[in-house]
């Protein structure tokens, strides 16, 4: 294999599988990258930790086709240091990739390419286009909601569903949740499946494909795998089976009180009263009165802080707990000025809107109470 590159091409290649390729797994070939070089002038990089696959096609000058099995975080490192415009890649006998930049030049010690377990086929699965833009946006307003950990599999995932023609992601921890329509350019019947489950580290590597792409994805779902097709470089990954929880059970049907604010004042005043927060004393208070929205924390090994904020509300007063942090994710989702909070009692949840954009349940963010 010989073959010539771009560094500016070759560094957000390796950039886009860095989070595929596994850095400490018990399978070596998994912590590599397969870079093969193509008679049409292409180089393929590919990556997989068998949950995900991520492949796509650069230009390249390809003088010898061939493909080697390389460690995908060193010649990432290496690639985004070099201060040359070309990166030359060639493989040598005894496998090692000799890799050049300018003056510099690095010897890699490579597997075998046999060892690469393949990708998944997905052959004949039908899919709908989405905006590059749109799917961000939804990405945004709902991934952070997702459960972290792997006590609950099926929330350990994003859910997406299609309504009326629309796309519907939405993601929940038990404690918090995040939903959010788009709209999609083409749909066949059938490309939108009722629901499926995405693991939320496959939605990571989705945003990680959107940074900096524009134009259009392609998704489409089987019944136990899915992909997204954007421009040269196709992802693929594993559904969570299982059936996802009945959100709109979380979602209020109506609120009795609404506060608007600005949303840049709210979300400063939470993290400075944060800093008295505690693994003891995670409760903020936040409490409404006649024109002011204002955040209390009382931490007794650390003092109290106390913060308002002008609002429109001309409701009762209220007292009601919540963790500040998922107030604050929530509302860091939105790119909105404004935001509409919405409350029935102390013991209801945070419903939380954009305001000033249609409110159809487009967009909604959900926050459990704590107690006070």
């Amino acid at each position: 294999m010989k073959l010539a590159v771009k560094k500016e091409v070759l560094a957000s290649a390796l950039y886009r599988v860095q989070g595929v390729a596994e850095r400490k797994s018990t399978t070596p070939a998994l912590s590599h990258v397969l870079v093969e070089a193509l008679k049409e002038g292409v180089v393929r990089i590919s990556a997989t930790d068998l949950e995900i696959a991520i492949t796509g096609d650069y230009a390249a000058k390809v003088d010898e086709p061939g493909k080697v099995l390389v460690s995908a975080r060193s010649l990432f490192e290496i690639t985004r240091s070099v201060t040359g415009e070309d990166v030359q890649l060639r493989s040598r006998e005894g496998g090692e990739l000799e890799v050049k930049a300018g003056r510099s030049e690095w010897k890699l010690i490579c597997l075998p390419a046999a060892d690469f377990p393949g990708l998944p086929q997905l052959g004949g699965v039908e899919t709908f286009s989405i905006t590059v833009g749109e799917l961000s946006r939804l990405c945004q307003r709902t991934v952070y909601a997702a459960l972290q950990d792997d006590s609950r599999p099926n929330l350990n995932g994003v859910m997406f569903e299609g309504v009326q023609g629309r796309l519907r992601i939405v993601a929940a921890d038990g404690h918090r949740l995040a939903k959010a329509d788009g709209t999609i350019k083409k749909a066949p019947k059938g490309a939108l499946k009722e629901k499926v489950i995405v693991p939320r580290k496959a939605m990571n590597e989705l945003r990680r494909l959107l940074d900096g792409e524009k134009g259009e994805c392609e998704i489409g779902f089987s019944d136990r795998a899915g992909l997204v097709r954007c421009g040269n470089v196709v992802l693929m990954l594993r559904l969570i089976e299982g059936k996802y929880p009945d959100y709109n059970q979380v979602i209020p049907a109506a609120s009795e009180w609404k506060v608007v604010a600005e949303r840049a004042p709210l979300v400063g005043a939470l993290k400075r009263v944060s800093i008295l927060s505690s693994e003891s004393a995670t409760t903020t208070r936040v409490e409404l009165e006649k024109g002011a929205i204002r955040f209390v924390v009382s931490n007794p090994d650390a003092g109290e802080a106390k913060e308002e904020i002008p609002a429109e509300y001309t409701g009762r007063k209220l007292q009601i707990g919540f963790n500040a942090r998922y107030l604050i994710d929530a509302l860091a989702s939105f790119e909105c000025d404004a935001v509409q909070l919405e409350f029935n009692d102390e013991l209801s949840p945070c419903l939380m809107r954009p305001h000033g954009e249609k409110v159809d349940d487009d967009t909604a963010a959900i926050v459990m109470p704590m107690r006070i």
